[in-house]
């Protein structure tokens, strides 16, 4: 199937926040917010002076803010951030990662064990909200490479993962059992044009042994579950070898097993789009960002997984962070700092 982005629908927002981070619908249909408010740009300090994440409830339906707690951060910016499905807690963190009761925002541990900063999304709680899955996110070294996993509940260390990647900037836990990570080789060589360099692992938590492995090339950064139909989906750039030399590259969005890594189905992109990553699967729909050559804009559209239909998401601007959220709703922050919620056809 090839997606066709010449005459697409477009679809308004039903709702605009005010706050816009790392997002996370909960069990009840609720939507949080993390806001980050210490942010650096080119090494220089740009927010506000004390290290935090603003935590913010908004409920479902009528949007309106029902809660909101300050997480302190014990060193460096706040950089990962996630939120349990089942509302009990929220976890944040620059290295060291703070875990908190919510709504009361009483600290519940502090979870050591990751060497350098973490990314946007390289924390993680389980769908069951009982596992927290942490992963080193610096570019400095592929030695320190470890994948963590804690007990939600109380902080307690259960797994300690050596993996095969680095400086990981995506996790998901499809279950308790189970982490998918995305990152780079641990033997990464900066100069090959011919090696695929990034690669999307999947992890048995209770041996620490990988269950699949795939490598990718220079596209292909986020992923998104559908964990009822036991499969993912990504982003990526293939490229295609005759008689051992580079000959072009394929685009394409692409659903894998969750069992074993195979690949489900492909949805081609035509010639003018770049592949962004993924952000979320909403009921039948999956939602992935790309930039067209011809004006360099990124637009972010919900694809249907069936025909491969597209719409535009008007005012959705940014990858910056997703959720996906009970019947057919998803939720994007922006580059203005707002976060917008779509109901998507059903």
């Amino acid at each position: 199937m090839t997606l066709d982005l010449s005459a697409i629908a477009a679809l308004d927002p039903i709702a605009t926040l005010p706050v816009g981070g790392t997002l996370g619908f909960l069990a009840n249909g609720d939507l949080m917010v993390l806001e980050r408010r210490w942010e650096t740009l080119l090494g220089q300090q740009t927010s506000t002076p004390d290290k935090r994440v603003l935590a913010h409830q908004f409920a479902a339906g009528a949007w309106t803010k029902v809660a909101e707690q300050a997480i302190k951060m014990p060193l460096g910016s706040p950089l990962g951030c996630a939120a349990s499905p089942d509302g009990a807690a929220v976890a944040a963190g620059y290295k060291t990662v703070t875990l908190v009761a919510w709504p009361s925002g009483k600290v519940m541990a502090s979870l050591k064990g990751v060497k350098y900063p973490l990314e946007r999304d390289s924390v993680c709680f389980s769908p069951s909200g009982a596992r927290l899955a942490v992963a080193d996110g610096g570019y400095v070294t592929p030695v320190d490479r470890w994948l963590r996993v804690y007990d939600a509940r109380d902080g307690m260390d259960l797994a300690k993962i050596l993996t095969d990647e680095f400086s990981v900037w995506q996790t998901l836990m499809p279950d308790d059992d189970t982490v998918l990570v995305w990152g780079l080789r641990h033997d990464y060589d900066y100069n090959s044009t011919r090696e695929p360099q990034r690669v999307l692992a999947c992890y048995d938590v209770p041996t620490g042994e990988v269950r699949w492995r795939r490598r990718y090339w220079s596209q292909g950064h986020r992923m998104a579950l559908d964990v009822h139909a036991g499969r993912l989906w990504t982003s990526g750039e293939h490229v295609i070898e005759l008689e051992d030399r580079l000959s072009g590259v394929e685009r394409s969005l692409e659903s894998l097993s969750l069992e074993d890594g195979t690949t489900l189905r492909t949805i081609a992109l035509n010639d003018l789009a770049y592949p962004g990553g993924v952000l979320t699967c909403a009921g039948a729909h999956l939602v992935t960002g790309w930039r067209d050559r011809r004006t360099s804009d990124l637009d972010v559209f919900a694809v249907d997984v069936e025909s491969g239909a597209a719409t535009l998401l008007r005012g959705a601007t940014t990858r910056y962070a997703a959720a996906d959220g009970p019947r057919g709703l998803c939720a994007l922050s922006t580059e203005q700092k707002e976060t917008v919620i779509f109901a998507l056809p059903r």
